[in-house]
């Protein structure tokens, strides 16, 4: 019964190991099917291990391709102890604390809220697209491009629905990613490449806001002269505000 079984397997199991077995138990057929089904077995492990790694591509690929590209890297120049020269400690830790600050802010909702005391009551069409632009362009100076396009584009979406126009959202949401990346160039919390730069050269929070002061403004006309080809229309916007916002 139970034991023979036992036995059986165990059995088969060392064959498989490729040791020194008497004659076999089971009949020849019995023993291919069951090889056959342990080798369809673990080609159904494998093809779901390269599912796996194939949605983990697709939704890191920024990271593999990095690590790819660092990898390459090193034929170039081969390992040696001048990589820890390399790692930019105190940068790393100033953009912790920036993206620690920025999980908080927008966990708080504070933009938003500020957002809707801003827009509420009866406007101008012309300045609330203005604004909605304007938003995403002042606050990816201390929260990131991308931050600030995740918090003002659903928002901006959801005004434009209340107001009844929609066909303009496509245009908004265009000068919105305008806005964010250009006004993230102005201070060195909107995006890692100004915290990279203020610290690695050393720069004031003067020269670097000296510098790139007069290209931010440029921009800043730029992305706001659509707005005033919008229709001049006056519309009532009452935003409600989300679970946790004041």
């Amino acid at each position: 019964g139970t034991g023979r079984f036992c036995r059986q397997i165990i059995q088969k199991m060392r064959e498989r190991r490729g040791e020194i077995c008497p004659a076999p138990l089971f009949p020849l057929h019995l023993r291919c099917d069951m090889i056959v089904q342990d080798i369809f077995r673990d080609l159904e492990t494998v093809r779901k291990e390269a599912e796996s790694m194939r949605e983990f591509v697709k939704k890191e690929a920024v990271l593999v391709i990095a690590f790819v590209c660092a990898a390459v890297s090193m034929f170039f120049v081969p390992p040696s102890a001048a990589y820890a020269g390399y790692i930019d400690v105190p940068v790393l830790v100033q953009l912790f604390c920036l993206m620690t600050v920025v999980a908080g802010l927008q966990q708080y909702g504070l933009f938003r809220v500020l957002a809707r005391k801003i827009l509420s009551g009866r406007k101008s069409f012309r300045f609330l697209c203005a604004v909605l632009v304007l938003l995403p362009y002042v606050a990816s100076m201390f929260v990131t491009n991308d931050v600030a396009l995740l918090t003002f584009v659903p928002f901006a979406l959801l005004l434009l629905g209340m107001c009844g126009r929609s066909q303009t959202a496509p245009l908004i949401i265009v000068l919105q990613t305008a806005a964010a990346n250009l006004g993230s160039m102005l201070l060195p919390s909107g995006n890692p490449q100004n915290l990279f730069l203020f610290s690695r050269y050393h720069m004031t929070m003067a020269q670097l806001v000296g510098t790139v002061a007069p290209f931010a403004a440029v921009s800043l006309v730029l992305v706001l002269v659509p707005c005033f080809f919008v229709p001049d229309l006056s519309v009532s916007v009452d935003v409600p505000a989300q679970e946790g916002e004041t």
